[in-house]
């Protein structure tokens, strides 16, 4: 740290601290500014974990929460907060009062107000904490902090733990993860069934003990086949070499999780978290029907006509035009929304889906027409940021 000035114990404790909070990170941005503030007696250091639970929270989120851990010891205080995660467990049909809503207050709010009200909470926290996938959100909060003269966090950010079947551990796929609340004979079920190579790359298995086993346990050690196991790289090539078999690490994963996941369910046997499980993680049902299910339509010549003057050049997409055609067959007015992304001044491109809906208007279609801007792009793209809708849309 270069300070002379501090005692020795306190340097010894600041970097006991600072060892605390890093390890096991796949990434680290500002570790100096982390540093400075530990190194600031009375200084109580803040950090910020947002997460989006889509589904079910999994195993995966113990990588998180061991890390939350290693904070709170650290004497790190956590602001945390659960994003997005009603959003996707019922019919966006649900949402029309709130999308209005919504809006309405897009409308009223300007850009100015809204950051400035952000900016109070940004002030709150002195770094954050999150997956490696949201490493391009925090680059932009390094380069847009310091223009709201707000100055940089530093950005922590944890490995991601692939899933059973070698790819990501998703929550919308089912054998890619293990629930938190999955009894010991699914657990198993998924285990038995996992993709687990004698290689460590797309290692769903080798990653479990990687990420979440090792983790849990250190400083201890882990038993596999009657053998005692200190770090995962010993693990790791005990099985690349051939002194331990798939067989032997499934038996590992499977005793230890359940295990786990046995103390992790019995405190969730209350009738508040019964309550909440049933709410707000109902089966998603699949709003598409199957084509063949669909009721035949018996529809006119000029309707026929009409739907193919609509249409014209463009793309239908999935080729499935039934909501259309119902609509046309039934006389119901059509709602179309035209969704722009400006980056930069507006062109002539973007008055193509205006002549659309004008020209659908001039069919002699009733339609519910909605043109939705989104102005932060062209924002951020006037600050000489790069950002695409992508990056948007998972922010």
């Amino acid at each position: 740290m270069g300070d002379d000035s501090l005692p020795s114990q306190f340097t010894a404790e600041v970097e006991a601290r600072k060892k605390l909070i890093l390890r096991n990170l796949q990434e680290v941005l500002g570790a100096d500014k982390l540093e400075k503030q530990l190194a600031t007696p009375g200084k109580l250091v803040h950090v910020y974990w947002g997460t989006a639970t889509t589904g079910r929270p999994h195993v995966g989120y113990f990588v998180p929460m061991r890390k939350i851990a290693d904070f709170l010891k650290a004497g790190l205080k956590i602001f945390s907060k659960d994003e997005l995660t009603f959003f996707p467990l019922h019919s966006t049909c649900d949402f029309r009062e709130y999308t209005f809503d919504l809006l309405r207050l897009c409308g009223q709010v300007s850009q100015r107000d809204a950051l400035r009200a952000g900016a109070e909470v940004v002030k709150q926290v002195d770094g954050q904490f999150g997956g490696v996938d949201q490493r391009k959100i925090f680059i932009l909060a390094e380069e847009q902090l310091p223009k709201l003269k707000l100055g940089k966090r530093w950005h922590l950010m944890n490995p991601m733990v692939p899933g059973l079947t070698g790819s990501k551990m998703s929550s919308s796929e089912a054998d890619s993860k293990i629930d938190l609340l999955d009894n010991s004979e699914l657990v198993e079920r998924k285990i038995r069934g996992a993709v687990c190579p004698r290689q460590e790359e797309d290692n769903g298995v080798l990653a479990f003990f990687n990420f979440v086993l090792f983790p849990i346990v250190s400083p201890g050690s882990l038993l596999v086949a009657n053998r005692e196991f200190s770090t995962y790289e010993e693990v790791k090539d005990s099985f690349l070499n051939g002194g331990l078999s798939e067989e032997d690490l499934k038996t590992a994963l499977v005793e230890f999780l359940n295990e786990l996941l046995t103390k992790v369910q019995d405190h969730c046997k209350s009738d508040i978290v019964r309550d909440a499980l049933e709410k707000g993680y109902q089966e998603v049902v699949d709003s598409k029907i199957d084509s063949k299910l669909r009721p035949v339509m018996q529809m006119a010549d000029k309707d026929v006509e009409l739907i193919k003057n609509i249409i014209g050049q463009d793309q239908v997409v999935l080729e499935d035009d039934y909501a259309l055609r119902s609509c046309i067959s039934e006389g119901k007015r059509i709602r179309v929304t035209f969704a722009i992304h400006p980056k930069g001044r507006f062109h002539l491109g973007f008055i193509m889906g205006l002549l659309k809906m004008k020209s659908i208007i001039n069919s002699g279609v009733d339609i519910d027409g909605v043109v939705l801007i989104s102005d932060m792009e062209a924002f951020l793209d006037n600050e000489k940021v790069y950002i695409n809708h992508h990056m948007l849309c998972s922010c």
